[in-house]
């Protein structure tokens, strides 16, 4: 049985590292405090799976991203170096641009499959979350290095659109039309508010490019 919890625990930090170093090569590794400080910047980016006996065996890192900074992401000579954290922000109200930075799954549990499933539903549901708290994901990038990875970014219905040194590079550019349906009972206002604000942010795009004070 696979447990996922969102954020809550800073303290998961250095088993996320010791995770990632048996995953990927050291150089593909971020130092501790990195995962530290983008944990203080956004704790909703990080999504853990955990097995019976509360072993970290998963996760899942996403991390919004200023508006301007995004397209830089899905360009093949991209690297994670220049990622830092001033192009980061928590997740808030309107529309937000995501970067998948981090999906890992142990490579010796006995049911990856079951860390692959569990990641994945979590991931979904906080998306519809997000989208029920009025904070539409636009856009949504990765750099898949993994094969857990890329099938995590296909089943988000991301299209490959390159391949650099890393991996493969990934792109949904229009991931709100997805995600932002959720439960009959709330899909209505969900859609309703999500029209409004996009019309609201049209008006301040066209004000903007006016000159004139929103």
């Amino acid at each position: 049985m696979i447990r996922v919890t969102i954020g809550k625990k800073k303290h998961y930090m250095p088993m996320v590292v010791n995770l990632a170093e048996r995953v990927y090569k050291s150089e593909d590794v971020s130092p501790l405090k990195k995962y530290y400080a983008l944990f203080d910047k956004c704790p909703e980016a990080f999504i853990f799976a955990f097995d019976e006996q509360d072993k970290l065996v998963g996760y899942i890192i996403s991390l919004p991203l200023i508006k301007e900074y995004f397209p830089q992401t899905i360009k093949s000579d991209y690297t994670e170096q220049d990622l830092t954290l001033d192009k980061v922000k928590p997740y808030t109200r309107g529309n937000n641009y995501v970067y998948l930075f981090s999906i890992v799954s142990d490579l010796k549990h006995k049911d990856r499959h079951a860390i692959f499933k569990a990641l994945s539903k979590a991931y979904i549901n906080q998306l519809r979350q997000l989208a029920i708290d009025g904070k539409y994901v636009m856009e949504s990038s990765a750099v898949a290095l993994s094969p857990i990875g890329q099938k995590i970014c296909q089943i988000m219905r991301m299209q490959e659109v390159g391949v650099n040194p890393k991996g493969v590079v990934y792109h949904q550019p229009k991931f709100h039309k997805i995600f932002v349906d959720t439960k009959p009972e709330v899909k209505d206002m969900v859609r309703d508010n999500f029209v409004r604000h996009q019309k609201q942010e049209r008006e301040k795009e066209r004000l903007l490019a006016q000159k004139i004070p929103a």
